[in-house]
């Protein structure tokens, strides 16, 4: 190295260090016919290692901050999502989201007000498997214009990261109803570690009733709710706690049942005049 006259060599180092962010990859989740609308549950999408609902346009997406740290990757993990409608209006609906990991809350459930019309209706959701949205990664029109809609739009990350999911999926169970805490739990702990189903499988815990499709059979909350047992008292006696629309000590009657108007969460789900009884969800006189 030549130097200039008057001049001292000098030495710099400098320490450079760089941080992995890959995923976004979608696990399990619904979406529209056309994929436009979806909830999916992804990993790694906001932070690393870390599990999200992602959305179009982030309508249901939010930053979920579990008060442990883990790693998963390599790792068998049982995920649960949740979806329950806790309020609503004649144009949008209140739904409140959960998401377990392994049995246990993974940050805290939140509520989103979202439109009546979205992702409801019978043949109009599909469940997706290992995308965010089968139209998340979308083929470009011949002729682009204005009725080109990129599903990735105002999505945080949803253009710098794969939208598809990278690992194995062993196992997908779709229930009708949002299942409580205690059943989550429970399903993890049979399907993880051999254990047994805390919910609704409480022997004599609990009051039995006839399913409302098998009422031939009398099962714990009817087979319609989870029995909850006193906390700290082994084999104690315990309660239901009903599923959306069920109601009664052993969860026998559905609001379907209880009036000729139908169920109800609100006032607004019922006719005009008519009030919504909030202890059997069914609208009442």
């Amino acid at each position: 190295m030549r130097m200039s006259p008057g001049r001292n060599s000098l030495l710099s180092l400098k320490d450079f260090k760089a941080y992995e962010h890959t995923g976004g990859g979608g696990v399990l989740g619904f979406q529209s016919a056309d994929g436009m609308q979806y909830t999916t549950v992804a990993y790694g999408l906001r932070q690393p290692g870390q599990w999200i609902l992602s959305s179009e346009e982030d309508l249901i997406t939010r930053d979920i901050h579990p008060n442990y740290t883990f790693n998963d990757v390599g790792q068998v993990v049982h995920i649960a999502l949740t979806k329950q409608k806790v309020g609503g209006t004649s144009t949008q609906r209140l739904i409140q989201y959960s998401l377990y990991r392994n049995g246990l809350t993974y940050g805290e459930p939140y509520s989103v007000w979202e439109p009546i019309n979205r992702m409801n209706g019978p043949n109009t959701v599909r469940v997706v498997l290992g995308v965010r949205s089968s139209a998340h990664y979308p083929v470009p029109a011949e002729a682009p214009g204005p009725l080109d809609i990129d599903p990735r739009k105002d999505v945080i990350h949803g253009v710098s990261h794969s939208p598809f999911f990278e690992g194995w999926i062993y196992n997908v169970t779709l229930f009708k109803n949002a299942l409580v805490a205690e059943e989550v739990r429970g399903l993890y702990e049979v399907h993880a570690q051999g254990g047994q189903e805390v919910g609704c499988h409480c022997y004599d815990a609990c009051p039995t009733g006839a399913n409302r499709f098998f009422p031939n059979v009398q099962v714990p909350c009817s087979g319609q709710g989870a029995c909850l047992r006193t906390s700290g008292q082994a084999f104690s006696f315990g309660r239901c706690e009903c599923h959306p629309g069920y109601s009664g000590s052993a969860c026998e009657h559905h609001c379907s049942e209880l009036s000729i108007y139908g169920c109800c969460e609100v006032d607004d789900d019922c006719p005009t005049g008519i009030v919504c009884n909030l202890a059997s969800h069914a609208c009442s006189e």
